[in-house]
This record gives structure tokens, C-alpha cells and sequence, in this order.
């Protein structure tokens, strides 16, 4: 696997994209909307806007939100804000869907059409690396579609409905698709509505696009940016968090009150 870049290794100018954060999870397993649970000193959902926000490139902004949650994540949208040395984004909040593809389109919908890409990142992946953001936005640049992915470590088995293995992949080719996501805004929308009309359901915004045919690029993730889930996922975060900012990464500083 390649070494990550750095945030400051990059000189050159970055491409303008949109972040959509889809963050309409009920997470019943949780006790509580997801995205709304503490970590650390602050929701998982600000530390996900306070990473998209720093990246170079970030144009704004959109989050689907359940409809109850409207008026805590607008208090939350403004504190993500109020860390001087962050830039100033703008962001926009949408009513999310029955699902998270029905949340993904109706914040594609609102995304500025003078901006050419859409990262699409989930709302409880709170610990993504700068970088990482900012290499898919670039490949979805070249490429049209990029999303990031983390190398397979364990041995993967294809298991029958009769719960026999039928087949064990070499798992050198094998990835484990995360966010952000990134594509050309008309890309994005033009696969979730296709989708939609198909009353199709897809488990990430790449398969979408992989069915219209299209060709999507792989950038080299870390097994740090996990997805929030189960209580267990939270008390691992939390390691991370604290292992992240002793490495001394800008994006994993502490919040201030």
C-alpha cells in the first residue's frame, strides 16, 4: 500500500467539491440518533463536519437529517463553526429519507450545480484523515467516481444459504469500501435517480454507479476510519481519537467550548 500524503504535502490547487452527510440514522442498537451520541467532547457528527469542513476544496456542505433532529444539528451545524482557525463553509440541512439512499438523494438535490464534485461521507465515520479526503475528491476529479477503501485483512469466505463455504477469494484484490465517496455531481444524481426509478436499493453510492456502467476508481483508506455502529464501535472511536491527536493530526484537535 502506497503512504498516505499528508495534508501539507499537497501544493496543488484542489477541486472544488460539495460534502453530503447523510445523518438521518435512527441507530436503534445505539439507544439514540447516531450521529447525535457523544465522542470524546462532541457529537460524532460535529467531528465528521469539523474533518470535510478542513479540507482544502470543501465548497459547503449538506447533511440529511431526520426531522425531529432538525434543530439540535442546525446548533451543532453552527459549533462546527465557531473554532477560529476553521474555514468558513457553508452548510446546508435537508430532511432525510425512509433510508440512507432516499437521504443521499434528497441532499444531492440540494447541492450547488456550480460546483462540480459531491464527496458523500457518512455522518458516524468521525475519524477520516484529512488526506484521504481530500486524495478521493482529486482521483473523482480524473476519474469521474472515487471512493475509499481499506485493504481486506481477514480471510473473507462466500457462504452458501445452506451456511457451507462455497468459496474463499484471494483476498489481495479484495477492498472494504468506505467514505467518502466522491463523484462528479451530475454522476451521483444521475445514479440515484436511476435507482430510484428502479426501486433499487444499493448498500454504497458506488454500486450505483458500477450499475450504469461506470468505472470507479479505489483510493487507499486506513483501517482508522471506522463507521459507528454497535456501543463497541464507540469505545474503539474513542481509542482511536485519543491515538489520533498523540500523532499530532490537525483534524483529531481537541474541541473548544
Amino acid at each position: 500500500m502506497r503512504p498516505s500524503a499528508t495534508h501539507e504535502s499537497r501544493p496543488d490547487a484542489p477541486p472544488a467539491f460539495t460534502a453530503v452527510v447523510p445523518a438521518a440514522g435512527v441507530g436503534a442498537r445505539m439507544g439514540g440518533r447516531k450521529p447525535l451520541l457523544p465522542l470524546a467532547e462532541a457529537p460524532i457528527l460535529l467531528h465528521a463536519l469539523r474533518r470535510l469542513r478542513m479540507a482544502r476544496g470543501c465548497a459547503g456542505l449538506v447533511l440529511a437529517v431526520h426531522a425531529e433532529d432538525m434543530e439540535a444539528v442546525a446548533g451543532h451545524r453552527e459549533e462546527a463553526g465557531r473554532q477560529e482557525d476553521d474555514p468558513p463553509v457553508a452548510a446546508t440541512l435537508v430532511e432525510g429519507g425512509r433510508n440512507r439512499q432516499e437521504s443521499v438523494l434528497a441532499a444531492l438535490r440540494a447541492t450547488d450545480p456550480d460546483v462540480p464534485l459531491v464527496l458523500i461521507h457518512d455522518a458516524v465515520r468521525p475519524l477520516v484523515r484529512l488526506s484521504v479526503i481530500e486524495d478521493v475528491a482529486a482521483r473523482a476529479a480524473e476519474c469521474g467516481a472515487a471512493i475509499a477503501a481499506a485493504p481486506a485483512v481477514a480471510t473473507i469466505k462466500e457462504v452458501g444459504p445452506d451456511g457451507v463455504i462455497r468459496a474463499t477469494p484471494p483476498r489481495d484484490g479484495l477492498r472494504m469500501a468506505q467514505t467518502p465517496q466522491g463523484f462528479r455531481r451530475e454522476v451521483a444524481l444521475e445514479a440515484h435517480l436511476k435507482a430510484c426509478r428502479d426501486a433499487f436499493v444499493g448498500t454504497d453510492d458506488s454500486l450505483l454507479v458500477e450499475r450504469m456502467g461506470g468505472r470507479v476508481a479505489v483510493v487507499e483508506d486506513r483501517a482508522d476510519n471506522i463507521k459507528i455502529t454497535t456501543p463497541e464501535d464507540l469505545v474503539v472511536a474513542e481509542a482511536i481519537l485519543a491515538w489520533q491527536r498523540r500523532e499530532g493530526l490537525p483534524e483529531a484537535r481537541a474541541f473548544r467550548p
